[in-house]
């Protein structure tokens, strides 16, 4: 059970990723929608700051996720309610865009059905 636990981490680190990701390409849309006139300099501000915060939220994800030793937690089930107590706490803390909670949920739900199927 423990090597489901360890490499549940490693996937779930590789899905931040991927998360990460599209967020950059989203603020190069804002950049590209900002130079073409579509959106005000406000609007591409305000976005590219959300945004900015989401990637800050998910940095701090991914050192809860790094920090965490998957050979405290017998059970998967255990170990994703620690990650998600723990970046409750990290987002009260920072004050990071709600939003992140939604995108972290949904990643840690995905990585599970996948290392229990």
């Amino acid at each position: 059970m423990k090597k489901i636990q360890k490499n549940y981490l490693k996937i779930l680190d590789m899905e931040i990723d991927d998360l990460e990701e599209d967020i950059q390409f989203l603020i190069k849309q804002v950049q590209e929608k900002r130079a073409d006139g579509k959106i005000t300099n406000y609007v591409a501000m305000e976005n590219q700051a959300v945004f900015k915060n989401e990637i800050h939220a998910l940095k701090a994800f991914r050192k809860i996720v790094s920090n965490t030793n998957h050979e405290n937690f017998t059970e998967l089930g255990d170990l994703k309610t620690y990650l998600l107590d723990e970046f409750d706490k990290t987002m009260k803390t920072y004050g990071f865009a709600e939003l992140t909670v939604i995108y972290v949920k949904r990643k840690i739900e995905k990585v599970s059905k996948y290392v229990c199927s």
